[in-house]
């Protein structure tokens, strides 16, 4: 062969290739993305469309966290119109913006975003279940966003429950997908304040899901996402917790998407994936699913973390959103002026004992939690306390001055001896003091730091037990140790710790409004030891002025 007929026919071969390669790229490349299916999940918002955060040079800086994440899940959709937005429960419970406004803001901007479907959380149950909820379209109010709880059932009916959906079914293209949101029947009895959930029973979700599975597929649903509000946490790349339960007991199902711990999850079980968001807008899960022969198939499955945008100038934000999330920030300066109760008198943080003494604010304060929770006492922090009470009309700006901090109430377990140890804590060298409910007790500044209770008593005069436990509410700066108070961070106390995600502002705005009138407290509850001589010596002048021994 001649090198004219040679060359030609590398050529040729050369255009062939080229060819093939044209002719093989275009119909794949439309026929995967056609199949791909992008789904994120976020979940336990918790209200944060933003914070504001101090500095290292003392001045402050608003983090957008909606806005930012907002930008970051629309990315995702805007390159994949077959994308999937799901939220696990938990969004509105958790900031003053999201508060005062009842969770209206955090709505807007789950619309924004796309929200498909939401499964309900403990804390959608705070404000009452019509708070967010459109109990007749069993969507999130003013959303056409559905609201999910297969498991969850009324009592009376023996149904579910009527401001829940057991599931939705979506559609993408051609391909039906099925998300059945369940919430965690262990939990959730103990978590939710009982007069909400009175006539609801929360039913093992497995054979629920089970059982729901079979009928989706057999309507020709190909894949099947369960939305949980329910945790798990990784221990040396286990997975444990009850989420995980779940998991290896679930049949028929591609994904699961869980929620409540707070938790990062990334990992599969019985190779389903599962996975939790975090939590306070900090990151979302992105999975990629593609359709092979009616199959799905996990492409990609991540955690993104996006907290690397909080705290730089100029973040990329969704304009949109943070539109929605200024306006409302402007909305809640109205709503500071509204009037909810009255004072009769000035209610004060003027300690009733030298150094260390409860206060009539105090007092009220510490009552405020431990009705909430429940428990046989409670404390919170002097410093917590930012402003008296002053005689007239009580608005709701004078609460959010009372308490700036978004502190929630925590609940724990502990020895007459560990309360003790925190009682100490309070009074010792450079101590910070405490209020309290439900006990008195006394203390001698003579005495040794770390020495000086003595006398601890519940408020009927009984006397606290060193071995008896007892259960305890505070704020969750205290529960951690602030203020000094290591004793709540002793690891057979810590291991009790479970957080009510209620916050301190949100309990004292209830007990005013439910009282109308706040009084001072008159009964004094922390007594020193100096006052206690004088007394005694007072009364022994008296005593002797008589010519009695």
């Amino acid at each position: 062969m001649n090198k004219r007929n040679v060359l030609r026919l590398k050529l040729l071969f050369m255009l062939i290739a080229i060819l093939s390669t044209i002719l093989m790229y275009i119909p794949i490349s439309s026929a995967s993305s056609a199949n791909v299916i992008d789904i994120v999940e976020i979940t336990d918002l918790h209200g944060y469309l933003y914070s504001t955060v101090k500095m290292q040079d003392g001045g402050t800086l608003k983090q957008q966290i909606g806005a930012i994440l907002a930008n970051e899940i629309k990315k995702i959709k805007n390159s994949n119109p077959n994308t999937i937005i799901l939220a696990a429960g938990d969004m509105f419970q958790g900031t003053p913006v999201s508060n005062v406004l009842k969770g209206k803001p955090v709505i807007e901007v789950m619309k924004s975003i796309g929200v498909d479907a939401m499964t309900i959380g403990n804390h959608e149950y705070d404000w009452g279940i019509d708070a967010v909820i459109d109990v007749k379209k069993k969507t999130l109010k003013n959303s056409n966003i559905p609201v999910l709880g297969a498991n969850i059932y009324d009592k009376d009916t023996k149904k579910i429950v009527n401001y829940c959906q057991p599931y939705v079914v979506l559609r993408n293209g051609n391909v039906k997908i099925g998300i059945i949101g369940v919430v965690d029947n262990k939990e959730f009895p103990n978590i939710i304040l009982p007069a909400y959930i009175k006539n609801v029973e929360f039913k093992d979700p497995i054979f629920i899901v089970n059982n729901l599975a079979k009928k989706l597929r057999s309507e020709g649903v190909k894949i099947i996402i369960v939305l949980a509000h329910m945790g798990g946490y990784m221990n040396n790349n286990t997975l444990t917790g009850n989420i995980a339960e779940f998991a290896k007991k679930v049949k028929g199902i591609d994904i699961i998407l869980g929620g409540h711990t707070h938790s990062i999850v990334n990992t599969s079980v019985n190779k389903i994936p599962v996975c939790i968001a975090n939590h306070q807008g900090k990151g979302y899960i992105h999975i990629k699913l593609k359709l092979e022969n009616g199959i799905a198939k996990t492409v990609k499955q991540e955690y993104i973390d996006i907290t690397p945008f909080f705290n730089i100038n100029n973040p990329p934000v969704d304009k949109e959103v943070l539109s929605i999330i200024e306006k409302a920030d402007k909305q809640v300066g109205q709503q500071f002026s509204k009037v909810i109760g009255t004072a009769v008198a000035d209610i004060t943080r003027e300690q009733r004992a030298k150094p260390y003494g409860d206060s009539a604010l105090g007092n009220w304060a510490a009552d405020a939690i431990r009705e909430f929770a429940h428990t046989d006492f409670a404390f919170t922090n002097n410093g917590g306390l930012r402003i008296d009470l002053k005689k007239g009309p009580i608005t709701l700006g004078d609460i959010y001055q009372l308490m700036p901090f978004d502190n929630t109430i925590v609940i724990l377990k502990m020895k007459g001896s560990q309360i003790k140890t925190i009682l100490e804590e309070a009074v010792q060298d450079n101590g910070k003091g405490i209020q309290v409910s439900g006990l008195t007790f006394k203390y001698d500044m003579k005495k040794p730091s770390m020495n000086r209770v003595y006398d601890m008593r519940m408020s009927d005069g009984t006397v606290i037990e060193m071995d008896k436990i007892y259960t305890v509410a505070t704020n969750n700066f205290m529960a951690t140790g602030g203020d000094g108070f290591k004793g709540f961070t002793d690891p057979s106390v810590a291991k009790t710790y479970t957080d009510t995600y209620k916050l301190l502002r949100d309990v004292f705005i209830e007990k005013i409004q439910k009282q109308k009138e706040l009084k001072p407290s008159l009964g004094r509850r922390i007594f020193s030891s100096d006052e206690i001589s004088s007394s005694l010596h007072e009364f022994s002048n008296e005593y002797a002025l008589f010519g009695l021994k």
